[in-house]
């Protein structure tokens, strides 16, 4: 088993209402091992998404067009299998979710996730955000 890697926390503002894509800084591939989303300024539900590639993200949220991503379908690079409900404020599960960027290579990797994210309510929204991640060895 690999080292753990703790990611965060990490904080971040929103505007209820509407899709934001947020990057998340994590190594080039691995498992998420634990996530733990909490808002600290209310109680709203939402949902987010985690996609492994920059444009899907952007095109789940409707700031792309479909025919950018190669693919064609935002749900091929959903990490998460499609949107994940947040409820009073907060989401906390222990995952077992593999992932690696796809807009990287093997000599160029990037080291990155995107967090899709909607919530409810109205005004600017805080949030914070944990996770474990085990990497990859590869």
């Amino acid at each position: 088993m690999a080292t753990q890697w703790g990611y965060g926390p990490k904080n971040f503002s929103i505007t209820a209402g509407s899709d934001h894509v947020i990057a998340l800084d994590v190594p080039h591939r691995g498992t998420i091992k634990q996530i733990n989303l909490q808002q600290s300024n209310g109680g709203d539900s939402g949902v987010f998404e985690i996609y492994d590639a920059e444009i899907a993200a952007e095109v789940g949220a409707e700031s792309s067009s479909v025919s950018a991503l190669a693919s064609g379908d935002p749900a091929a690079h959903s990490i998460t299998d499609g949107e994940v409900a947040i409820s009073a404020g907060s989401y906390r599960a222990a995952w077992d979710v593999p992932y690696i960027n796809r807009d990287g290579s093997i000599s160029l990797p990037v080291r990155r996730l995107w967090m899709r994210i909607n919530i409810t309510g109205s005004g600017d929204k805080d949030f914070t955000l944990s996770m474990t991640i085990e990497p990859s060895d590869i």
